[in-house]
């Protein structure tokens, strides 16, 4: 064998050999369990309304090729722009029943891409407003735009009467909810800067209005729509990791989760016996590459971890909220998420449940993570990183927070926006004592703030964006 080819073939096998370990990916599992997550508290037969690729594909997956939650209907806002997509909601798919409308198809179909309405029409019941288009369509289908169809609405004041009786029976609202709550939902549906609907918008007004909360209907993010359908933001709960679209006003308050999310964050998926099977989070906390899109879903959870212990201390549950914020830890360890700003409501967190060794901790480390990100912001030219500025910003801001914080300042709790000091003088001690290296970490951050530094730079900066 020619010694040329026998030293070209070892190349690739050292190179493989070299460099597996930094490209192995087979215990990477963030997209498949974050999906089965996505879809363990679903209601059955509901509707699960996404909008991207990185929130669909992983759900599609996990339905077709491991048969998980088939009888939940994907519903991909953004596709629906399409007419072949919202062609394809009015059949049946696995266990999931075809999405109710009351426009038929072919009011959706290739031609038919602009909806119109008129802003000085009265308030009427969405059906009767599509169903007065449908039997009328030489009034209000018509090819003025170029060789598109134009589809006229009667309104953009709309109303969804609720079938109270239908909604106790499908498990929607109960009884005492029903004595409690308006016969109707009314609302107005914007017209965007363009002038007129799209047909994804167009969809889901016919959707919800045909469906009058009958059947259970989540969202993944509700600022997608939430400028044509402002309403959306007073009438949806956050359940599990999904946002339920409900027919009654939510609590106006920033953060709120459904009773039954807790138990699911702390326990998992309930079996049809009863048992539990424990939510599994993509091995982000073992010694694995995290991605920028890994770590922004592992930051949102970590965020809904700490927001569901505040929502138990509130409702007198310190077990749980102790539990909750050991799991975060768990789950989404700082050797993968360092504490950067989402941990920033975590100092109020750990401070409401009584640790204060933790909440100190915490602020430590912000001040560490910010003081390398602003060290290394001065090292960049300007000239080759137009986002030298923001970077350094918000470096600035969060050491300004931090020292805010270690100086016993009087700060907006962020979940309430009330004011309260989450760092006390007694916690201060007990964190000195925890560990001998905890007197040098507070001595680099006091030694900082008397430094020309911050009191010179930052302090002026972030004064400047008030």
């Amino acid at each position: 064998m020619p010694l040329a080819f026998v030293l070209s073939m070892s190349v690739p096998v050292i190179l493989g050999a070299e460099n597996w370990d930094d490209h192995d990916r087979s215990q990477k599992t963030a997209a498949r369990d974050f999906a089965k997550n996505y879809l363990g508290l679903a209601d059955k037969n509901s509707v699960v309304i996404t909008f991207g690729d990185n929130d669909t594909f992983p759900l599609w997956y996990i339905q077709e090729v491991e048969g998980w939650r088939t009888d939940v209907r994907i519903l991909n806002y953004t596709l629906s722009g399409m007419h072949w997509y919202v062609e394809q909601l009015y059949n049946k798919l696995y266990e999931s029943d075809p999405l109710p409308f009351t426009f038929p198809k072919e009011l959706y179909g290739l031609g038919h891409e602009l909806y119109v309405y008129n802003p000085d029409g009265p308030r009427m019941e969405v059906t009767d407003a599509l169903q007065t288009v449908v039997n009328n369509r030489k009034q209000f289908v018509r090819c003025d735009r170029g060789s598109d169809s134009v589809v006229y609405l009667p309104t953009n004041k709309f109303k969804i009467t609720l079938d109270k009786p239908k909604l106790i029976a499908n498990g929607i609202i109960t009884s005492a909810q029903a004595d409690t709550i308006p016969d109707y939902i009314a609302f107005d549906v914007n017209i965007p800067r363009r002038g007129y609907l799209m047909r994804n918008e167009m969809m889901m007004l016919d959707f919800l209005g045909t469906n009058r909360f009958e059947r259970p209907v989540y969202i993944m993010n509700n600022s997608y729509i939430s400028e044509v359908f402002p309403v959306i933001n007073s009438y949806s709960i956050d359940d599990g990791m999904l946002s339920s679209i409900v027919p009654y006003p939510v609590n106006g308050g920033t953060y709120h989760y459904t009773d039954r999310t807790a138990d699911y964050f702390i326990n998992g998926i309930r079996n049809d016996d009863g048992t539990y099977t424990p939510l599994q989070w993509g091995n982000l906390n073992k010694d694995i590459y995290v991605d920028p899109v890994s770590k922004n879903m592992g930051d949102v959870q970590r965020q809904t971890f700490v927001i569901l212990s505040d929502q138990m201390l509130r409702n007198g549950d310190t077990a749980s909220a102790v539990k909750l914020l050991a799991l975060r830890e768990q789950f989404f360890p700082k050797a993968n998420f360092p504490n950067d700003r989402f941990a920033m409501m975590m100092v109020f967190a750990y401070s409401h449940v009584g640790d204060q060794v933790t909440a100190y901790d915490l602020v430590c480390d912000i001040f560490d993570y910010y003081y390398q990100q602003l060290r290394y912001a001065k090292s960049l030219s300007q000239s080759k990183f137009i986002s030298v500025d923001k970077l350094q910003g918000d470096a600035s801001y969060f050491l300004y927070q931090a020292v805010q914080m270690r100086n016993h300042a009087m700060l907006r709790n962020p979940f309430d926006n009330r004011p309260e000091i989450p760092l006390t003088e007694e916690g201060e001690k007990a964190f000195l004592a925890a560990d001998a290296n905890n007197a040098q970490r507070l001595k680099a951050l006091d030694d900082f703030v008397s430094g020309s530094e911050y009191q010179n730079e930052i302090v002026p900066l972030v004064n400047s964006m008030r």
